[in-house]
């Protein structure tokens, strides 16, 4: 496989062909300029319209290595293996869905500790009470009902609207997200190689040497937040249902959806699955719910001391260093700025800002 500066020979002997004006290195940098310009405009306006590039982005990172080893291993072309991705996933969601949504639908539903039936049966107690003095003033329940009534259907008619263009949104965003996340497998490599076309070739090699590190920081938290993800989910639903904590599945799901935060993400959880087994009615094994309290503490800080010292530098590696002053920053910073969104990906970019900083402070000191 040809590597990217034998492309880019290639590409530049293909340009000079072609008749034109060429740039002077000022005229380069103001274009560029007026790009990032263009774009840190179109992030700040772009609102949730951006949202289907980023998660095609992230889910690239996790899946180009993948549709990589099988374009060099097999020999069916890239596009096929993309397909094959998409059809595998789609199964495998599928089977989760069916089978885990029932179960977080019932302990949902035991958690609220209400549905619409009976909500439904309280109005019809109400309706068949009649007419009743309160205060020394009749009330027709009925007629109170009946307002109720009313009022549920006329804002149901009138959400109807917004809530079907909302859905529609929502499906042409996924619609958006599966087909950029197509093109990005496909052709990701070829917009790299275009972007490092803009600069002058003598900046390119270092330029390529930046890319690499930021492409391999940003591979490794991505493949390793969702592997921890993974790990952390089926290691406490197992400790979980094995001390038989009320709702192990929900739990089990925060603990490994909470993964994604760091420092605060892990007490979070901690604390979650203390609170279930110390307010938990009937508790297993002969144990009170002080004692299971405890294990259940004792449990989690045990993962924890696992994945921090056997999992994540095997799986992650010692790509991410960054102060956990600077880790909280970053959290609060992408909290205010894009909520879940901005959590996820603060510490990436605090990672990435960090490589970028190592390459041009000795340059700028020196």
């Amino acid at each position: 496989m040809p590597s990217v500066f034998d492309w880019l020979k290639t590409r530049k002997r293909a340009l000079k062909r072609k008749k034109g004006v060429k740039f002077t290195p000022a005229a380069k940098f103001i274009t560029l300029g007026l790009l990032l310009l263009f774009l840190i405009f179109v992030l700040r306006y772009s609102g949730q319209i951006i949202h289907p590039f980023i998660w095609a982005m992230i889910t690239t990172y996790l899946f180009a290595p993948l549709i990589y080893f099988l374009e060099t291993k097999g020999r069916l072309p890239r596009s096929v293996w993309i397909i094959i991705l998409y059809i595998v996933l789609g199964l495998v969601i599928y089977w989760a869905l069916s089978y885990l949504i029932p179960l977080a639908n019932n302990e949902i539903s035991e958690i609220i500790g209400a549905d619409q039936v009976s909500k439904q049966s309280f109005l019809g107690h109400i309706e068949k009470i009649g007419k009743a003095k309160v205060a020394g003033v009749e009330i027709d329940y009925r007629d109170v009902v009946s307002r109720i009534r009313s009022w549920i259907k006329t804002e149901i008619t009138t959400l109807a609207v917004p809530v079907f263009f909302g859905f529609m949104e929502r499906m042409i965003m996924i619609s958006a997200y599966f087909i950029i996340t197509f093109y990005l497998l496909l052709d990701g490599e070829k917009y790299i190689r275009f972007f490092l076309l803009l600069f002058p070739s003598k900046y390119r090699r270092e330029l390529t040497d930046v890319a690499n590190d930021i492409n391999v920081t940003l591979g490794a938290y991505l493949r390793g937040q969702v592997i921890l993800i993974l790990i952390m989910s089926i290691a406490s639903w197992i400790v979980l249902t094995i001390l038989k904590v009320r709702y192990a599945l929900i739990l089990c799901i925060a603990t490994g959806v909470l993964e994604v935060v760091p420092i605060i993400g892990p007490i979070i959880a901690t604390t979650l699955a203390a609170l279930v087994a110390f307010y938990q009615p009937v508790v297993g094994w002969g144990l009170n719910n002080i004692t299971l309290t405890m294990i259940v503490i004792t449990a989690y800080f045990i993962l924890r001391q696992i994945e921090d010292l056997i999992v994540i530098p095997n799986i992650v590696g010692k790509f991410i260093h960054v102060h956990p002053v600077v880790v909280l920053l970053a959290l609060f910073i992408g909290a205010r700025v894009g909520g879940v969104l901005g959590i996820f990906l603060a510490l990436p970019i605090s990672a990435v800002l960090k490589v970028l900083l190592n390459y041009f402070y000795p340059k700028l000191s020196g």
